[in-house]
């Protein structure tokens, strides 16, 4: 808990961002709400993925994951 306090005597970055604008939360798209944003989008994120381990802690519910997954 004490790790969240901000340190002001250490330089902050900038924290990276998507470009574009978040989707309309009371109408959400199908599939992945990233697609509008996402510059490796395909006609299949507007289908709901399955989630896939991408680390020992980390899932991941991207249909670009699920692909490169499948090709190892």
């Amino acid at each position: 808990l004490l790790r969240s306090v901000p340190d002001p005597y250490q330089d902050v970055e900038a924290l990276y961002q998507i470009p574009g604008l978040p989707p309309d939360l009371t109408r959400i798209p199908p599939g992945c709400s990233f697609t509008p944003r996402c510059p490796h989008a395909m006609d299949r994120c507007r289908e709901e993925p399955a989630l896939v381990t991408v680390g020992p802690t980390h899932t991941s519910a991207c249909w670009l994951n699920i692909q490169e997954k499948n090709h190892v």
